[in-house]
């Protein structure tokens, strides 16, 4: 075999492993998160939400369950819109999610009786 041979095959395995190492990054950076959340911004979410869910209960909410799916309907839009202004993308289920945890996060309402409002809810 040639001489150059052998440093060749490293130099082609050294820059073989740099492309592949900088296309796996870029790669997992770009990789889209479920429900369009990006994990590093979903803990602020979080409690954006549950303070906001908080308040609006505490406003509107008399504890009633009949008054939770408008009470809950009020809320959507606004969750949506608070995503939206973080740059993020979320899906109705997941808005429904995030929305049924901070409720009951208030303990204001069983599991149940927001589960049947959110049926009701649009």
């Amino acid at each position: 075999m040639a001489s150059w041979f052998w440093p060749a095959m490293i130099a082609f395995i050294v820059v073989d492993l740099a492309i592949t190492f900088l296309v796996l990054r870029h790669v997992i950076h770009k990789v889209e998160r479920p429900g369009g959340l990006d994990f590093a911004q979903l803990r602020p979410l979080s409690d954006a939400i549950h303070e906001r869910v908080g308040e609006h209960l505490r406003t509107h909410y008399d504890g009633r369950p009949e008054q939770l799916p408008k009470v809950l309907g009020m809320l959507l839009p606004e969750l949506r819109d608070m995503v939206r202004q973080r740059g993020l993308t979320a899906d109705d289920d997941t808005l429904r999610a995030a929305l049924l945890v901070a409720v009951s996060s208030h303990g204001l309402a069983n599991p149940r009786q927001l589960r049947e409002a959110l049926d009701k809810v649009a």
